[in-house]
């Protein structure tokens, strides 16, 4: 679009040139045809003998007036080519004019008046205000569908659909990372949600014993492991340990980390509603 533009205009220059530079030696040619035209008659010195005297001078007064009539039509024909030339020429600036002026005021304006707004927009408290609260109803929003996810997963997974459940409480992460992209949940309600995703995922990972998602649910773990620990949540204590052991893991850091969390907080992983000695005494065989 651009190169046509260009060429559009390179060609009306072209035109308006060549009209200039037709126009210039057309006059030129006719000033010369003046020149050579513009010849002084023959003077003849009439006595008061000479018997013809009268029609001497009728004849050069007649010669006179042709080349009088002659130089007359090359000026007018001078005239009427520069006239016709910068009338043209006035046109097409004219035109120039309305055209850039029509693009002007369609695209360029609107364009600078849109760019200006903008700036005072942006620099304005009130936008600050209202983008601050769109930010936080989002934010609140995605918390919202994050939770709702994360209860429905769990109650897919209880309904023994597991691959539902996974695919639900995977949405629930991406939810919940849209509210806090790239920081920490800000509060502990937040802080708790997050940790119960994580751990809900590592443990479906782990229960189905998928082992292409064995880096993140052993992420997810620890992430629910800090959590559980900062406001005594056994669940999530409990999840890691539950993860080392249902991945077999051979690592021995990793193993001491699990056994370690076994043997602290014991008393407490039995105060948690389904758990049984007989499954402590489990773990404590498999990491011993």
């Amino acid at each position: 679009m651009k190169t046509i533009k260009i060429l559009g205009l390179t060609i009306i220059l072209g035109t308006i040139l060549f009209l200039l530079i037709k126009d210039t030696l057309l006059t030129q040619q006719l000033l010369n045809n003046i020149n050579n035209q513009n010849v002084k008659p023959p003077i003849t010195v009439p006595s008061m003998s000479t018997p013809n005297m009268v029609n001497v001078d009728s004849a050069t007064a007649k010669l006179y007036c042709e080349v009088a009539e002659r130089n007359f039509k090359a000026s007018k024909g001078v005239f009427d080519s520069i006239q016709w030339t910068y009338t043209f020429t006035g046109a097409l600036i004219s035109l120039f004019i309305t055209l850039f002026g029509f693009l002007g005021f369609k695209f360029i304006l609107p364009m600078l008046l849109n760019k200006q707004i903008k700036s005072w927009a942006e620099n304005s408290k009130e936008f600050h205000k209202i983008k601050a609260d769109i930010q936080e109803n989002s934010r609140e929003m995605n918390i919202a569908l994050a939770q709702v996810y994360r209860n429905n997963g769990l109650s897919r997974w209880k309904e023994g659909v597991p691959d539902r459940a996974i695919e639900l409480t995977e949405q629930a992460f991406l939810f919940f990372r849209k509210a806090c992209p790239e920081r920490k949940p800000r509060n502990k309600d937040d802080q708790i949600l997050w940790g119960t995703i994580c751990g809900n995922l590592s443990y479906y990972y782990a229960e189905n014993k998928n082992h292409a998602k064995y880096d993140d649910a052993l992420k997810y773990a620890k992430i629910a492991l800090t959590i559980g620990k900062k406001y005594h949540i056994m669940p999530l204590v409990e999840n890691f340990p539950y993860v080392v052991k249902q991945y077999d893991m051979k690592n021995t850091l990793l193993r001491e980390e699990a056994k370690e969390i076994i043997t602290m907080y014991k008393e407490d992983l039995l105060k948690i509603p389904g758990i049984k000695a007989e499954e402590i005494k489990a773990y404590e065989d498999y990491f011993s």
